[in-house]
């Protein structure tokens, strides 16, 4: 069975005040997401009525050196887990992490979000700084335009309604 979860809807007529939360990049590896545990208590108590979350829902490869947490077994920089994911398969174990962390679940039950994608979503090379395990640096060269007709960017558009909506 699926946790119990509320929503809200916008009120008729003229809003004097919205109290919203804002976040952005979430990394499950670089901490333990207890932003989401407040939101989740400030949202219960009918202190917030959105949450906005503005890019990098999901992390597209991990910073070894900002690595405070892994998975017993799936702590090597190459593990699908880990680096760039190749295809909806690892988009999906992806996601299906971050989904699983208790404090964002609680968030998510609490009332609605906006989820705005972030360019590293679509296009592996925007931005990149560091080397992508199991990608060949040319790929990682390709524009957001090009990157909306790969299979990164399918995988991306077929699960988020899948983990998000």
């Amino acid at each position: 069975a699926s946790p119990l979860g509320r929503t809200k809807t916008a009120p008729v007529g003229h809003v004097s005040r919205q109290r919203w939360a804002v976040a952005s990049c979430a990394n499950w590896e670089s901490g333990f997401f207890t932003a989401y545990q407040d939101m989740a208590a400030r949202a219960w108590a009918g202190e917030l009525d959105l949450t906005v979350f503005l890019g990098d829902y999901i992390y597209d490869f991990i910073d070894g050196n900002e690595k405070v947490r892994s998975r017993v077994g799936f702590d090597r920089m190459d593990h699908p887990d880990n680096r760039d994911w190749l295809d909806l398969h690892e988009v999906r174990r992806r996601y299906a992490l971050w989904r699983s962390e208790p404090n964002l679940v609680r968030a998510h039950q609490q009332h609605p979000w906006s989820i705005v994608w972030d360019n590293h979503d679509i296009d592996p090379g925007y931005g990149n700084e560091i080397d992508v395990p199991g990608i060949d640096g040319q790929r990682t060269k390709i524009t957001i335009p090009a990157g909306i007709q790969s299979g990164r960017a399918n995988g991306i558009m077929m699960c988020w309604p899948c983990h998000i909506a």
